[in-house]
């Protein structure tokens, strides 16, 4: 399991480092990869919320905005 945390934490900051540079395509592109090892992993949702703040799709932001939530509440199950 401790790889799985190594690439997904890997994963957010590729995300995280690609969305500084403009590239909200390649970065949803890395949040959905993650989003898909570990369905609700409060990084891959914030940044989900980000971009959608970002590229002005509010109502998809809204939708991340709860899931994150969801996710922060959840205990850590590895």
């Amino acid at each position: 399991m401790a790889d799985n945390t190594a690439y997904l934490k890997i994963l957010a900051m590729s995300a995280r480092f690609t969305m500084e540079d403009g590239d909200y395509t390649k970065a949803s592109y890395y949040i959905n990869e993650g989003l898909k090892l570990k369905r609700f992993y409060a990084d891959f949702l914030f940044l989900n919320t980000l971009i959608f703040k970002i590229l002005h799709k509010h109502g998809d932001m809204l939708t991340a905005i709860v899931g994150y939530l969801i996710s922060v509440d959840l205990p850590d199950v590895d």
